[in-house]
């Protein structure tokens, strides 16, 4: 039996129409059973049709934004939708399973088409990915599991880090930045790490703001040497204020983990590649 779908990267050239719409269409449809993502080869914006086009059916595409396919780490996406017909669908590398469904793009900036016109273009589009999404429903057999899920959205997430010149982690690469500010502070490792959405559970703008300030809190009255930071998710609009510490090993890092109540914290060694460091298995 093959593995389950945990994520789904639907791709087309500018991500401004087509594999937008899937991507609002598939998340509405599978809620959190799956990561539902969307990219293009040359991404613009996303085209306000589009937007009209899901909201006629009651669906927000609120925090979807237009993403370049190469920002995806291949190793994180079990399956990809192309959507391209008459253009040249954008390559994405890795082994995730592939499916073609050819939509004709319902962009057009001529200016014969007006907005009811235009609208009724991304209509069928919208009606015509829709419809397609049944095909979906077989390989998501074994649904995956929340952790599984999580882990596919935290391989996706970029960790920006607010020095001077801002930096980011992302997971499974290096980071010269960080490997150059290790040396400089004679810090083995730093650990990325947030107090924000405990276990992963969303929580409100307020709690999240005073669950950060007193991580901050606690760093200073520690001693430690830290970097205030933001994760920012590909897939959409979440986010959660952070902090990068130095001079912390993986097992500093469990125990960052543990005390402000993460799923997982990110770890980076002098010279190593992110990593992320879960509890460890009974």
């Amino acid at each position: 039996m093959p593995d389950p779908i945990r994520s789904i990267l639907f791709l087309c050239v500018a991500n401004s129409a087509r594999s937008q719409l899937a991507e609002a269409l598939c998340r509405h449809r599978f809620g959190d059973r799956i990561g539902v993502y969307s990219a293009g080869s040359c991404p613009t914006s996303v085209r306000p049709a589009a937007i009209e086009a899901l909201a006629q059916l009651g669906i927000s595409a609120a925090g979807q934004y237009s993403k370049l396919a190469d920002d995806f780490d291949p190793q994180a996406i079990d399956l990809v939708v192309t959507l391209c017909a008459q253009e040249v669908c954008p390559l994405f590398l890795g082994a995730a399973q592939r499916l073609h469904w050819p939509i004709d793009d319902p962009a057009t900036d001529d200016p014969s088409f007006d907005h009811a016109a235009l609208l009724q273009r991304f209509m069928r589009a919208r009606d015509e990915i829709d419809a397609r999404l049944s095909e979906l429903t077989p390989l998501l057999h074994s649904p995956a599991s929340r952790l599984n899920r999580l882990d596919s959205i935290y391989r996706l997430t970029r960790y920006v880090v607010h020095a001077n010149p801002r930096f980011e982690l992302r997971i499974g690469r290096s980071c010269e930045e960080l490997d150059r500010r290790l040396a400089a502070t004679d810090s083995s490792g730093a650990t990325f790490v947030t107090a924000c959405n405990p276990q992963s559970e969303p929580r409100s703008d307020a709690d999240n703001e005073r669950l950060h300030t007193a991580l901050l809190a606690n760093l200073t009255a520690r001693g430690a040497r830290f970097f205030g930071g933001e994760g920012l998710a590909l897939g959409g609009p979440h986010r959660g204020a952070s902090a990068l510490v130095f001079h912390t090993d993986r097992q500093q890092a469990q125990a960052l983990r543990r005390q402000f109540d993460q799923t997982a914290v990110v770890f980076c060694g002098h010279g190593g590649v992110a990593e992320l460091v879960y509890a460890p298995e009974p």
